[in-house]
């Protein structure tokens, strides 16, 4: 029957596509690098399952092989599904599950139709990808960037075509492994020789984006490769086991043992940069909580600058979100070590909740130093400096910049916080794909303040805590049951393989898988498009080197499942039923796609004030992406400028109505009431908001406005001394607090210090000269 072939042809092409285009495509024509991404992989997924299933269908014979993952995987997503029950964005999480079950189901798709001899041309195929992903990312960290002329990004950073140099990092620690042993494996002289260049260059790509989880778990692995390699040789060789056993010993623990000495023991930290950041660079942190309050720090250490003006060499000081200490300039004095000793840095208050960063602010452009024997200590000789091991690892491996946004501290705050949202959602969770919902209700103040009063945290940046918050323990055991099968393959393999053909790809595999796990403590891997679907599809090849494995070894393998449906009418109602679910999967991929293609015209129209061209998109994108809360919530600033408050109160309901926790959006809607009058519900919206969101100043400032309007002086006193207590430096409050003072309480001593503050703090609002000649009546005694 000819249908085989084209069946056979459709799932190569197919397939050759997902690996290629997930990783290498991406448009600016949608407000993310991720979703064209995901898109693809859902698409070609669908195609793929819909060629294998109508092949069976139209011999009228089905065969499953049974997998070691089945079981463990259908309990996870039975137990996904059910999680949202009670979750409190259904579509947002059904969106996610789609996209992850595409992912997984490249695992079947490798396990059924790719053989043995055939892993090592798709592996090529992968490699030569590899090649031009981190060809493109090394281009782009020396400054040539062939592609991204003419739109914003970030110069100089290794991004490639994976649009974070954290993706980039969790794609090639998987290729890596894999493209380094098919260059020993490899009969072909050619094929050895793009193996060994793009093991080589995606190496090199992978120190350059200074991604710390990928370094972490490709080094973890790497060093358990080597541990594996030993056990396997001693194995083969026990009598030198039995008269070598001490040397042995420390051979196993040489490579520990060397990283000790090597990280351990004080080295010169060097910093080189290109370009002046005016964040700076990062050297240290520092420990905020053992800061004693107006007492001397000691900073010290020796320093040189290699290269650079040395008539501006910069200046190095503490910084924290909310603090910072002040520059200590470096002058070099003479060629060489330089020594800088500094006893007068003081902090008026214990930074308590924070760490500060210990940073070197270049003073020219490609500038670099050297610095070593760095010391901070508090006058009473405490040693103030963090995790000096991780930071001497990192600093080696060329991670030397302040990471504001998601560092190492705003991580922990994260990870602190959703522990707290577990505990509220033990057993069931909060639902799957719903971490980004529901987070919100538990950031604490340490991570408003580190993250931003207005970012949004939509991942958990560690996998398991974001399993575990999102489906529960009982989900988050199908998981670790799923995980438990892999290592099962795994170790089976390692135990009972040989230093054969298998054994090396099975052991390139369990690397990249147990390096892919491992950067899952410190990010979101698995749901990233190019990482995910290497990682199942890594999944897969491993499970055929397993079967392979065990029949060499004479070991029966299970039997596939197999059933024959002979009705001709049965199996054309089958067939029909798939390609409906085939166009349902394409339509449900696009969909979204197109409705953020609007979305993301919209919001270049609201940037440029064009109120009308605004509206059009964003009412586009509300047919393509009813449940998309960011298109409702532009909908609503979009109405809002052009007068339409009754319209702009209906978006900003249906966008809280599908992110309850939306505090922006319900921020939104309290000052649109406060333009229509509606004082009472304005107050409701602002009361909410700081419900979710208490450390925020400026919902207590507008609270405690409508507090005023209203007369509820002692209400609207109590919310505006929060916002000081939050803000010391707020202007805006200042300035309320004074007219209260004024107007409402008559109390004109406090009125003309909060306005006195206040034009200090602004000293360019037109309304100072009104201002100012209040502060005068007060003076002589005639206000009135």
């Amino acid at each position: 029957m000819e249908e085989k072939p084209i069946f056979d042809w459709i799932f190569k092409g197919a397939f050759f596509l997902l690996i290629v285009l997930v990783p290498l495509f991406f448009s600016f024509q949608l407000t993310t690098y991720t979703l064209p991404k995901v898109v693809i992989a859902q698409i070609l997924v669908s195609v793929l399952l819909a060629s294998w299933l109508l092949k069976m269908t139209i011999k009228g014979r089905f065969s499953f092989e049974r997998s070691m993952l089945a079981s463990p995987i259908f309990i996870y997503f039975v137990i996904s599904i059910s999680s949202l029950t009670f979750a409190l964005s259904v579509p947002g999480g059904i969106r996610l599950l789609w996209q992850v079950f595409a992912y997984v189901m490249v695992y079947f798709i490798v396990f059924h139709h790719i053989r043995e001899e055939k892993i090592e041309t798709w592996v090529f195929i992968i490699s030569l990808v590899g090649i031009m992903v981190s060809g493109y990312g090394t281009l782009q960290y020396f400054g040539f960037e062939p592609l991204l002329k003419g739109y914003y990004y970030t110069p100089y950073i290794p991004i490639s075509t994976l649009g974070h140099r954290n993706q980039a990092a969790q794609y090639l620690i998987l290729l890596i492994p894999l493209s380094g042993v098919f260059f020993i494996l490899s009969r072909s002289r050619a094929r050895r020789l793009i193996f060994g260049f793009s093991t080589v260059l995606m190496i090199c790509h992978l120190f350059l984006t200074k991604s710390r989880g990928a370094f972490v778990g490709f080094i973890l692995s790497f060093l358990f490769v080597a541990v594996i390699m030993i056990y396997k040789w001693l194995a083969r060789y026990p009598s030198f086991y039995q008269k070598k056993r001490v040397v042995l010993i420390l051979l196993i623990f040489f490579p520990f043992l060397l990283i000790f000495i090597f990280f351990i023991f004080p080295t010169t930290r060097t910093l080189r940069v290109k370009h002046v950041n005016p964040a700076g660079y990062y050297i240290h942190s520092i420990d905020g909580s053992k800061i004693p309050a107006n007492q001397p720090i000691r900073i010290e250490f020796d320093f040189r600058i290699l290269k650079g003006s040395p008539e501006k060499p910069g200046y190095v000081n503490l910084l924290g979100e909310r603090t910072n200490s002040s520059p200590i300039y470096l002058d070099q004095d003479k060629g060489g070590w330089n020594h800088l000793k500094r006893e007068d840095i003081y902090f008026s208050s214990t930074p308590y909740d924070e760490d500060l960063k210990l940073r070197w602010v270049p003073g020219s452009e490609n500038a670099t130093l050297q610095l070593r024997n760095i010391t901070v200590r508090s006058k009473d000789g405490l040693n103030l400096i963090k995790d000096s091991f991780l930071n001497r690892l990192f600093s080696k491996m060329g991670v030397a910049e302040i990471d504001k946004t998601f560092s190492g501290q705003a991580r922990l705050y994260i990870y602190r916080n959703t522990i707290e949202m577990i505990k509220a959602n033990l057993f069931l969770g909060s639902g799957f794909g719903n971490f980004k919902y529901v987070y919100p209700r538990y950031r604490d103040r340490g991570e408003w303040a580190l993250s931003g009063l207005n970012t949004r945290v939509e991942e958990a940046h560690n996998e398991y805590l974001q399993i575990l918050s999102e489906v529960g323990i009982i989900g988050f055991l199908a998981f670790a049951w799923i995980l438990l099968m892999i290592g099962r393959m795994s170790f089976w393999i390692i135990q009972k393989g040989d230093f054969d053909r298998y054994f090396f790809i099975a052991l390139a595999l369990t690397m990249g898988i147990l390096a892919t796990l491992v950067e899952s403590l410190f990010d979101f891997n698995l749901q990233n498009p190019a990482s995910g679907i290497t990682f199942w599809m890594a999944i897969g090849l491993l499970e055929i080197i397993y079967r392979s494995v065990k029949k060499k070894k004479g070991q029966t393998t299970d039997v596939p499942t197999v059933f024959s449906i002979r009705s001709k009418i049965f199996r054309s109602a089958i067939g029909f039923m798939i390609f409906a679910c085939l166009v349902t999967g394409i339509f449900y991929s696009v969909r979204p796609a197109i409705g953020d293609y609007y979305l993301k015209w919209g919001r270049l129209f609201l940037e440029h004030k064009d109120w009308e061209g605004a509206l059009w998109s964003f009412e586009k994108a509300k047919v393509f992406s009813p449940y998309h809360f960011d298109v409702y919530f532009h909908l609503g600033q979009t109405r809002e400028q052009l007068k339409d408050y009754e319209g702009a109160v209906q978006s900003y309901q249906r966008c809280i109505a599908l992110h309850p926790y939306f505090v922006e959006a319900r921020n939104n809607l309290g000052a649109v009431y406060i333009k229509l009058g509606s004082i009472d519900e304005a107050i409701e919206e602002f009361k909410g908001a700081i419900e979710i969101n208490p450390y925020h100043p400026g919902l207590h400032n507008n609270l405690g406005y409508l507090y005023s309007k209203w007369d509820l002086l002692k209400k609207a006193v109590e919310e505006y001394r929060k916002v000081l207590d939050l803000d010391p430096e707020n202007a805006e409050v200042h300035k309320n607090l004074g007219l209260f003072y004024f107007d409402k309480l008559k109390d004109y001593p406090e009125a003309q210090k909060y306005w006195e503050r206040y034009l200090v703090l602004n000293p360019n609002d037109p309304q100072n000269g009104s201002i100012r000649n209040k502060i005068e009546e007060i003076k002589k005694g005639t206000a009135n």
